[in-house]
């Protein structure tokens, strides 16, 4: 066996488990040879397989199209083979192999399998165990000095990264890269030997590509080759791959003299992402040859390059090519697609549903980047005519549900009563009645009376959504016909809260009739009616109220005077703190906070008493944290003793509202002692806002439990405290194994006013592996931008240079644009960085912004080196409708070195000129 070749192979099999291929190297090691192992069952070349386990694997993989692992610790060997050159301790081969789905058609055919030897590689890690044991820095130069080695060394390297050295993981870099280029060589001797057999060679490659082998630079050549069939192949995997680097070569076979190498070409650049591939990409677009030319538009679509989509207007001409043209112009088009796509509603027979998908696609993007979804909706009210609204009201009644969403949102922004009608009639499908309604309540007055029939509609949900939209509306008009709705059971909650809305007196007693009801939804919704409506009889009627025979009726007026305090129902709260009743109690202590009488805290105190039911003496505990007196702390603090986790609880939150460090000694015997881990997590909250000399002591090795809960609350609250080791500690969970003790750290570190804390989460946002986590500091960082002073500014530059890492990009510039307008300038600082990927999402953040300030720091964009940032900041200045750069993009109309920017340029001027 060639020492030149990495020690892998591979076999595949179909579906029954008999063997179709087995490579030389696996008819060396096991000395099967190809004629005798292929089409037989592998059963009968494995006779142990299921014995030992490993049938399993194989149907799982059929089965499920999973990949499975044979680890050698685990399983040793798939088949037994002689150890390679008599290595001692070992009497059979140790492999490590891969099982992967073998595919064709779409459907798994079969399994590929590749096994590895890592006989030496296991020895030679027992070796090194050993040898580490007693002498680990002898070891560590060894590793150091090893450039090149025998695979026996490779592999050995490879479990000494995680040593804390920074010259071993180099060195064993170095050397793994080596090891890495001949796979590469092997992988490149089967790309032309096998690459006829595509279904077998797909599969391993992907096998293959979990090993992270770097093969962009073989595949790249395999492009010129003469065989059109490797040239095919070549392209797919470069596409799967994903590596830029391969962009110009395939922009080369776009003019391939094989039609499906242009085809797939065309696909890679497309997963790509390759602007520079634009131009070409909508020449073939143009070219009308459908085989090319749909891939290529499914292609841009991928690429989302928007200063293409003029070009692409003139295919919507195209009945072959239409329906993609249209759902790449709605995937990347802005506000000059607009015209066009209305011109295709009205005047042709393109599919209304295609359309309307397109516009509200443009409405969205300009709603989330500008918040000018308005001015999107508003083109189509001004362009649509007759015709294409009785288009898009056909459609509605024909199309199937995953299409009507975007048909209900453009009929939203049409006028007329048939389109009022449809409206209506649309508020019995769930998946559109939200925006149903949304789009009701910007018609306003003149669907009032269309809402009230739907008030007496069969469909409840219909019933429902007609009055929440009559009262997001607010007319006068509907209020006879919603206080009729308060005596339907099912529709008294929604009428309830569009009456509050409206807020009209004449609601009063309806609302009122209610306050008894056995329902309690019900019963909040009148509360929380009356409470807005603040009708001025209010106070005279509720008095009477509180005396009334049904408890629940005493229950809502009590929760009604305790809303507003009135000094008249004083007396009567008192009683009803002795009421009968738990529930009664309970709200009357509830409402006592919210009266200023010297009577309330003894009242309170009183409550705590352990006579009470449970949940009056909570309702206290949590009462007594709005009152600002000396008792209130000692109450709470003996409420601590309480038997009842919940009171327990209770009183520690309100403990920690009121501030007072003379408590930390009770709450801390609580965290000692507390059997409920609810009430010691809320100690440890506690403790962390108090801020007391003793919590960091306390905190600290509560923060290193395994416990999530525990360990993430006492992480939370170091981020409370002042002491001179609690950013360190923190800056070290913000690399902890676990991500939620990492999460934890930049919930931490986000409540921090320490310098560094900025620092620190940019390093977790662009290196943590974990998007939870990333995205949890990328908000971290804008919380704290969003400070005034020397912090917040620091913490909007460190957001800025996080747009240099693509995984992260969009989340950014959407925190980047949210920032208030004083960090301007520091977002206006990414417009000088060195990497235009950094200044582009500068220029779209500030655009995002809508602030006028930002928009005149975009002009200074208009200058860049770069076309790229200049494309993007005449697109954010022409979204934002700004009309001051006009002489600059005349200038850069006529003068501009890059094709894409003179027109881009030209469009954006003739808009500001009203053309």
């Amino acid at each position: 066996m060639s020492t030149e070749r990495p020690p892998i192979g591979i076999f595949t099999t179909d579906e029954r488990l008999v063997v179709r291929a087995w490579d030389p190297w696996i008819a060396d090691v096991t000395r099967i040879a190809a004629a005798d192992a292929v089409n037989r069952p592998l059963t009968e070349l494995i006779p142990d397989l299921n014995d030992r386990g490993l049938l399993s694997p194989f149907e799982n993989v059929l089965r499920r199209g999973t990949v499975e692992v044979l680890a050698p610790a685990l399983h040793h060997y798939l088949i037994a083979c002689p150890s390679p050159d008599n290595i001692p301790g070992f009497a059979c081969m140790q492999q490590h192999v891969t099982l992967g789905p073998l595919r064709a058609d779409g459907r798994i055919v079969g399994v590929v399998v590749t096994v590895e030897d890592v006989t030496a590689r296991v020895a030679h890690e027992r070796e090194l165990a050993a040898r580490l044991q007693e002498s680990p820095r002898e070891v560590t130069r060894e590793a150091w000095r090893s450039t090149t080695g025998s695979p026996q060394q490779i592999e050995a390297l490879t479990r000494l990264m995680a040593l804390d050295d920074w010259r071993l993981r180099r060195a064993t870099v170095t050397t793994l890269a080596e090891h890495g280029d001949a796979i590469v060589e092997s992988l490149v001797r089967t790309l032309h030997t096998q690459h006829h057999n595509l279904a077998v060679l797909s599969s391993a490659l992907d096998l293959l590509a979990i090993s992270d082998i770097d093969v962009v630079g073989p595949l790249v050549s395999c492009l010129d080759a003469p065989d059109a069939n490797l040239r095919i192949q070549s392209a797919l995997i470069l596409g799967e791959r994903r590596d830029r680097r391969a962009t110009q070569a395939l922009i080369a076979r776009l003019s391939d003299r094989d039609v499906n190498v242009q085809f797939h070409a065309i696909e890679a650049l497309g997963r790509l992402g390759a602007t520079e591939a634009c131009d070409a990409l909508v020449t073939i677009a143009e070219s009308g040859d459908f085989f090319l030319a749909f891939p290529a538009l499914q292609a841009l679509r991928a690429i989302g390059n928007p200063s293409i989509a003029p070009r692409l207007v003139p295919l919507l001409a195209d009945d072959l090519l239409r329906a993609s043209a249209i759902d790449v112009l709605g995937e990347h088009g802005d506000e000059d697609v607009v015209a066009p796509l209305l011109e295709l509603l009205n005047a042709s027979d393109a599919p209304a549903d295609v359309i309307a998908d397109a516009l509200a696609g443009v409405h969205q993007r300009y709603e989330h980047g500008y918040g000018a979804g308005e001015h999107i909706a508003g083109l189509v009210r001004r362009g649509i005519t007759a015709r294409g609204t009785q288009r898009i009201l056909d459609a509605v009644h024909r199309v199937a549900g995953d299409r009507l969403p975007s048909l209900a949102k453009v009929l939203g922004w049409l006028e007329g009563e048939p389109v009022q009608r449809a409206l209506t009639r649309l508020l019995g499908h769930e998946a559109v009645r939200a925006q149903i309604v949304e789009a009701l309540v910007r018609h306003g007055a003149g669907v009032v009376g269309l809402l009230i029939e739907q008030l007496r509609a069969e469909d409840l949900e219909t019933r429902q959504a007609a009055a929440v939209a009559l009262g997001r509306i607010s007319d006068r008009r509907a209020v006879a016909a919603l206080i009729q709705s308060l005596q339907d059971p099912e529709l008294a909650v929604p009428a309830a809260g569009a009456l509050a809305r409206i807020g009209d007196r004449d609601a009063f007693d309806g609302l009122v009739a209610l306050l008894g009801n056995r329902d309690p939804s019900i019963r909040q919704s009148a509360i929380a009616a009356l409470n807005s409506i603040g009708h001025p009889d209010m106070a005279a009627r509720i008095v009477p109220l509180l005396s009334n025979l049904d408890p629940l009726v005493r229950e809502s007026a009590l929760r009604i005077a305790g809303y507003f305090g009135y000094p008249d129902c004083i007396e009567q709260v008192l009683q009803c703190c002795r009421d009968e009743s738990e529930a009664v109690r309970r709200a009357a202590i509830e409402s006592l906070a919210f009266f200023d009488d010297a009577r309330a805290v003894p009242s309170l105190v009183e409550a705590l008493d352990r006579q009470q039911p449970s949940a009056v003496r909570a309702a206290a505990a949590a009462a007594l944290a709005r009152i600002d007196h000396d008792v209130a702390a000692d109450a709470l603090t003996h409420a601590l003793g309480d038997p009842d986790a919940w009171v327990r609880y209770v009183a520690l939150r309100s403990l920690g509202s009121i501030g007072d460090r003379g408590v930390v000694p009770a709450v801390l015997e609580t965290l000692r002692t507390d059997p409920a881990p609810h009430v010691r997590l809320a100690a440890i909250d506690v403790i962390g806002r108090l801020g007391t000399a003793e919590a960091w002591d306390v905190l600290e090795p509560l923060a290193r439990s395994s416990d999530s809960d525990i360990g993430g609350a006492a992480i939370v609250a170091l981020g409370h405290l002042e002491h001179p080791e609690a950013l360190a500690a923190l800056e070290g969970f913000l690399r902890a194994p676990q991500p939620w003790q990492r999460v934890a750290a930049v919930t931490a570190t986000s409540q921090r006013s320490d310098a560094p804390a900025a620092r620190a989460l940019q390093w977790v946002a662009a290196a943590d592996d974990e998007q939870d986590v990333a995205q949890a500091a990328i908000q971290g960082l804008a919380r704290i931008a969003r400070r005034p002073g020397p912090q917040g500014a620091e913490a909007a530059q460190a957001l800025v240079a996080l747009t240099a890492e693509p995984l992260r990009r969009e989340g950014v510039i959407q925190a980047l644009s949210e920032l208030p307008a004083r960090r301007i300038p520091d977002v206006a600082i990414g417009l000088g960085d060195s990497l235009p990927d950094v200044r582009c999402a500068s220029v779209e953040a500030l655009g995002r912004m809508q602030q006028a300030d930002a928009s005149r720091t975009l002009e200074a964009a208009l200058d860049d080196g770069h076309p790229g940032v200049r494309l993007a900041a005449i697109r954010a200045l022409k979204n934002l409708g700004t009309r001051e750069p006009q002489k600059k993009l005349m200038t850069l109309a006529r003068t501009d070195p890059d094709t894409d920017v003179r027109r881009a340029a030209m469009f954006a001027a003739s808009r500001s000129n009203g053309q």
